[in-house]
């Protein structure tokens, strides 16, 4: 099947937040991701012709892109990079409530490393309001902060042509979302930034990255140290508190996969049973077809066998009148055999005389 720039169209124009809508859209264009630079033309002219309800759709459709697009390819990430920028800054614009949803879904960007932390950071700071930086700890200079650290830890890296577990672990720390105090998670669907196929994979994805961080810290030499400085950083406790942010923040999305999961089981549940009793009907109808069949192919074997018996008497019959016939010959023939003898004696006498 071909790729068709309507149908993407009328698909685009009929875009919500719904989880549903969001994945099956996704792996549409997925599918089809060889048409990568139409399809992005066709993405972005949408949304910037959308209305102010569907923005926010659009940034979930394009998360989801990015994140499922790159286990197979980058094409899209590349194609949306050069107008990544405008793209925020339009979907931003259209309320606070958006400003914040950009915010988070740019955290998990870099979380994921759909593009690098510095492109990441000039978005936060393309998109960041007046208000939100002035706030206690400023968003905008803590990613600032994280851009020094980043870069500089980049330029240490370069000069020791070593790439050490802890200074990824010190990487994955500073990339680590940061809750403003006082916000509370919204557990209306409009709130969840979709981040993948099913968002506990991405919740185990982590944990399993944070334990192969500890794995790798603990089998390094404790002599040296950077090593130990790293080590002394690592605290039970800070991971229990990742850990339960975590499932704060995972477990109202795994639970409404969950009710989801259960309205579909109920459905499939209800439609099995439908089908259950189409079939019992169906094979009632079966059978008494078949009881019919048997019926009738009774009578036509008793038929059948009628008509043998008479064609075998006919056959006796035709016999015994061939045989009748071929004897009444013979006779006829001895018969005029005699006759013709009988009248050459009779000649033969009368000639004598």
């Amino acid at each position: 099947m071909t790729f068709s720039a309507v149908n993407l169209h009328n698909k685009l124009e009929q875009i919500d937040s719904s989880q549903s809508t969001i994945e099956t859209l996704s792996r549409y264009i997925i599918f089809y991701r060889m048409n990568y630079e139409v399809i992005t033309d066709i993405i972005i002219k949408s949304l910037f012709k959308s209305d102010k309800s569907k923005k926010i759709p659009f940034l979930y459709l394009l998360n989801d892109i990015l994140q499922n697009e790159r286990r197979k390819s980058t094409n899209f990430a590349n194609c949306f990079k050069p107008k990544m920028s405008q793209i925020v800054e339009h979907i931003a614009l259209t309320d606070q409530g958006s400003t914040h949803r950009v915010q988070r879904t740019l955290q998990i960007w870099i979380d994921r490393k759909i593009y690098p932390q510095e492109f990441i950071v000039g978005l936060i700071h393309s998109i960041e309001t007046p208000n939100k930086s002035q706030q206690g700890g400023g968003t905008k200079q803590k990613m600032d902060h994280q851009n020094s650290g980043s870069s500089s830890n980049e330029k240490d890296s370069q000069k020791k042509h070593s790439h050490h577990p802890q200074q990824k672990f010190q990487k994955e720390q500073e990339q680590q979302p940061q809750q403003e105090e006082g916000e509370e998670l919204n557990n209306e669907p409009e709130e969840f930034v979709y981040s993948g196929q099913f968002a506990i994979d991405d919740l185990i994805e982590d944990l399993n990255e944070i334990n192969n961080l500890i794995y790798d810290v603990k089998g390094f030499d404790k002599k040296n140290n950077e090593q130990n400085q790293v080590m002394s950083q690592i605290k039970k406790g800070d991971l229990e508190k990742q850990v339960a942010t975590a499932n704060q923040d995972y477990m109202p999305v795994c639970q409404r996969l969950v009710n989801v999961k259960v309205e579909f089981l109920e459905k499939f549940r209800k439609n099995l049973n439908s089908e259950l009793e189409l079939r019992a009907k169906l094979g009632q109808l079966i059978q008494n077809l078949n009881k019919k069949l048997r019926e009738e192919l009774y009578k036509k074997q008793k038929i059948r066998a009628l008509c043998e018996n008479q064609l075998i008497g006919l056959t006796d019959l035709k016999e015994r009148i061939s045989e009748k016939i071929n004897q009444r010959k013979r006779n006829y023939e001895n018969n005029t055999q005699k006759n013709q003898e009988n009248e050459k004696n009779r000649r033969f006498n009368m000639y004598k005389k």
